[in-house]
């Protein structure tokens, strides 16, 4: 159940009184308070954090807190309603360079390089930034927005101030030049005829205000007449690697409409690679048919539908799977107790039920649940026996099964390249920051396998506490 008006007013409250001495208390009006602390001391934003996650513990906030490694991570409050982060003051305050951010706006309209290059520089000038920050990031922007070099030493290179979404508006920047420039390498990666004189194409770029937008970071239109369309401009997603080397997420729903989708890709391929998509096949489906089944429970019902379906279509790969890497001895056993937590899901409300209280269990129910969770989580002895850590779980036996050292070897680059490279026609323009070299790569298609990589597997982004979106692609 949602936090009423008041319930929200109280947490405000709590938060901004509790840690007055300590911390600024910002609520960005959306769904997270961030605590801003003086100094950089990261032990001290997580003790912070854990002291608000014994305060509000108890109902209606129910709060949890389980930092990943190396980070302060943050406290969830009311299962993913609202979250309290923890950041060092100086960087919380800084200037933000997503494209939504900028002003004068560079999103929902159609600018071309020199306009966009302009207005950005504009905000950089005006931003509160410090004189030697302010220079580095107006040079990042003079050298991408200059000529056709897609690498750059840069010793003095601001990583860590410069956010990954700021290589939307960068990359965008330098993929019009490149266009413009005539650069061979970057018209056969897109499909443009060689003898095609780009030098009098007026290149226009077009990023979405929409954050999410589905597969596309932004668009450029290199239409002859200069009538700029999403529908004939190229598109392009973004992946930085600059500030780490966190992956995209493809999401299985940006990529179909329904399962009966997934279905016609798999009856359109060869016999001999219908034989290596099997598995893929079923997994894509029923996520897809989680996502039409709704009620609010999309996530944890992806996985668990998953396991059902491969059981009964490709049993022995995903037996080995749950055999060598889960613990699960007994495959029939496990596909009735996965169908008994399907059922449950259908007519449980709460966010995250207990089993053998808020769902009524037997005793050989219960301890095999029990057994499960306890043998796949590190912390087994306060490993919680409810639905999301159980479904957590069966998430995680996806994503092993996918990696290529599993024994089950699900590969999903061959349904990536058929749905998004090539019917979709989305390119990615790829970030990276390595030995002091700045680096733009762009990958269609054309390119992909041979220069970056060919395997793609599954990626959750999920904890034992919250799902906050179901399973997707690693891309």
């Amino acid at each position: 159940m949602a936090l009423t008006a008041q319930q929200i007013k109280t947490l405000q409250n709590s938060l901004s009184k509790g840690f007055k001495t300590q911390a600024t208390v910002v609520f960005d009006s959306k769904k997270t308070f961030t605590l801003q602390v003086a100094g950089a001391d990261q032990k001290l934003r997580k003790v912070l954090l854990q002291q608000v996650q014994k305060t509000l513990a108890a109902a209606p906030y129910n709060a949890t807190y389980n930092p990943p490694a190396g980070k302060s991570g943050e406290v969830s409050i009311n299962r993913g309603e609202y979250y309290v982060k923890a950041k060092e003051a100086a960087k919380a305050n800084k200037p933000m360079f997503k494209p939504s951010d900028i002003v004068p706006s560079i999103v929902n309209t159609w600018l071309d390089p020199t306009r966009m290059v302009a207005n950005v520089k504009e905000y950089i000038q005006k931003a509160d930034l410090a004189t030697a920050e302010r220079e580095s990031i107006i040079q990042l922007l003079d050298i991408t927005a200059k000529g056709t070099a897609t690498q750059y030493t840069l010793p003095k290179f601001p990583r860590d101030l410069v956010p990954s979404e700021f290589f939307e508006v960068l990359s965008a920047i330098k993929l019009s030049i490149l266009l413009k420039g005539n650069d061979a390498k970057t018209k056969k990666i897109l499909g443009i005829p060689a003898r095609t004189d780009m030098s009098q194409v007026k290149a226009k770029i077009y990023i979405p205000k929409q954050s999410n937008f589905p597969l596309v970071d932004y668009f450029i239109s290199i239409s002859p007449t200069g009538k700029e369309s999403e529908t004939t401009a190229i598109k392009i997603s973004v992946k930085s690697k600059v500030s780490s080397a966190k992956t995209n997420t493809v999401k299985f729903k940006d990529m179909y409409a329904k399962a009966s989708d997934v279905t016609k890709w798999y009856n359109e391929l060869t016999a001999a690679i219908k034989r290596t998509q099997k598995g893929q096949k079923i997994i894509g489906e029923s996520v897809l048919t989680s996502y039409n089944l709704g009620q609010g429970r999309v996530g944890p019902r992806a996985p668990v539908l998953s396991l059902i379906k491969l059981i009964e279509g490709d049993r022995s790969k995903i037996e080995s799977v749950l055999s060598q890497k889960f613990s699960v001895r007994d495959v029939n056993k496990f596909k009735t107790l996965l169908e008994f937590v399907n059922n449950a899901m259908t007519v449980t409300r709460q966010p995250n039920p207990e089993f053998g209280t808020d769902i009524k269990t037997t005793a050989t129910q219960q301890k095999q649940l029990t057994d499960f969770i306890q043998a796949n989580i590190s912390d087994s002895g306060n490993a919680s026996i409810n639905l999301i850590t159980f479904c957590y779980i069966c998430d995680k036996v996806l994503v092993e099964s996918s990696r290529e050292t599993s024994s089950s070897k699900y590969n999903f680059y061959q349904m990536f390249y058929d749905e998004v490279l090539k019917r979709q026609h989305v390119a990615y323009a790829v970030s990276s920051f390595k030995n002091g070299i700045l680096s733009y790569n762009f990958y269609t298609q054309v390119n992909w396998a041979q220069e970056y990589h060919n395997w793609i597997a599954l990626r959750n982004q999920s904890s034992t506490n919250v799902f906050n979106a179901p399973i997707g692609l690693d891309v």
